[in-house]
């Protein structure tokens, strides 16, 4: 069920990272279940540097999409990792889309507008 899905953004930048969740190919119906995204320093590491809830658009359609704000990665620069994740009916984490999250550098995120 898990997607790769790389991001790149520029430091002081908002973004929204849409998606369909899939399973064997087909979109995944999402009724009922929650998903979280999380930015992590490596793909191995135990705690998040930053959170989001998703936002489940069509759950029939498994459409999903996260909203992260610049100040959610404020001080951050470099290649990340990221997960959007579920819980099933047994309370396992499901990972449903990961891959590289790249921060590239900008002057604007030092500056308030």
């Amino acid at each position: 069920m898990q997607t790769s899905q790389d991001v790149e953004v520029w430091a002081g930048q908002d973004l929204v990272i849409t998606a369909t969740v899939t399973e064997g190919g087909a979109a995944k119906n999402l009724t009922g279940a929650t998903l979280y995204w999380e930015l992590f320093k490596r793909a191995n590491d135990p705690a998040a540097i930053a959170q989001a809830d998703v936002t489940i658009v069509s759950a029939a359609a498994g459409t999903i999409s996260v909203s992260v704000s610049n100040d959610q990665l404020a001080g951050l620069c470099g290649t990340y990792y990221h997960e959007i994740f579920c819980y099933d009916v047994s309370g396992n984490r499901v990972p449903v889309l990961s891959g590289d999250f790249v921060i590239n550098p900008s002057r604007i995120s030092s500056r308030t507008i």
